[in-house]
């Protein structure tokens, strides 16, 4: 059995060999190096097949992994689930607030959550597409989001479980205020976030005299879809590039861990 605190020897990772190819554009270089650093971090990305994501996962956060999940790529599983694992470490999350990984085609996205479940009787899940996660070179797509700005720049398959990690904290938010699904639903809590960050970021030489409009374009396109969307691509662009993130985000970031730590 593999619980917290017991070492795993690593097995050679999608990111090592891309660190190693002198032919990678410097982006994803950057973005391999990161989860390099990340790992030495996040236990999860130590596991080195999927029976030990299963056992990992189940010991140390009560969650579940799906079977399901093994037809899928393992290094590009377990980079997304670091991304998770990343936001439960930083922000001192409970494991209880996920209660599942498993797989769902649906919105020709790469990866969706399922939260709000506690309102409606369901698991907190995240899911991965079988469509994208079957093979590697499937996930070009996130890469690219991050060059066309579609998604933060230098973000990858890491950010993006760190952004769907996102939704969850969301849903956590609401209930630690007492909220209802309908609050949930409606962004209510989503908005808050959003608005106080605003105004923390136009006090700011850096983001003086910008549009909340602005400002989000400048996480990615997909801020602009919703508050709740705003909220997991600043966090994205946040573990993507940290000090450099958009003003934005970092003072979302900011507001996350006054609510949360």
């Amino acid at each position: 059995m593999l619980g917290r605190g017991e070492k795993l020897t690593p097995a050679p990772t999608l990111a090592e060999r891309l660190v190693q190819n002198p032919n990678i554009s410097a982006s994803l270089r950057q973005s391999a190096e990161r989860v390099i650093a990340a790992s030495k971090d996040v236990p999860v990305l130590k596991c080195k097949n999927f029976s030990e994501l299963q056992i990992y996962w189940a010991d140390n956060y009560s969650v579940r992994v799906a079977d399901s999940i093994k037809k899928l790529h393992f290094e590009s599983v377990r980079l997304a689930m670091g991304g998770v694992e990343k936001m439960i470490l930083e922000f001192q999350l409970s494991g209880r607030l996920l209660n599942a990984f498993n797989t769902r085609r649906k919105n020709n996205a790469p990866m969706c959550t399922q939260y709000g479940g506690r309102y409606v009787g369901k698991p907190n899940e995240i899911y991965f597409n079988p469509d994208y996660f079957d093979k590697a070179e499937h996930l070009k797509c996130l890469i690219m989001g991050a060059i066309t700005g579609y998604h933060p720049k230098n973000s990858g398959i890491f950010e993006t479980g760190a952004h769907e990690m996102g939704h969850i904290i969301e849903d956590w938010i609401a209930f630690k205020h007492n909220g209802t699904f309908k609050d949930l639903d409606n962004e209510i809590f989503a908005r808050q976030i959003v608005q106080s960050a605003f105004a923390k970021a136009q006090s700011t030489a850096e983001g003086k005299d910008k549009s909340v409009t602005q400002m989000k374009r400048e996480i990615s396109k997909y801020a602009l879809k919703s508050l709740s969307e705003c909220i997991s691509e600043a966090i994205s662009d946040y573990v993507a590039n940290g000090e450099n993130a958009s003003i934005l985000s970092k003072e979302i970031w900011k507001r996350l861990k006054e609510e949360l730590n």
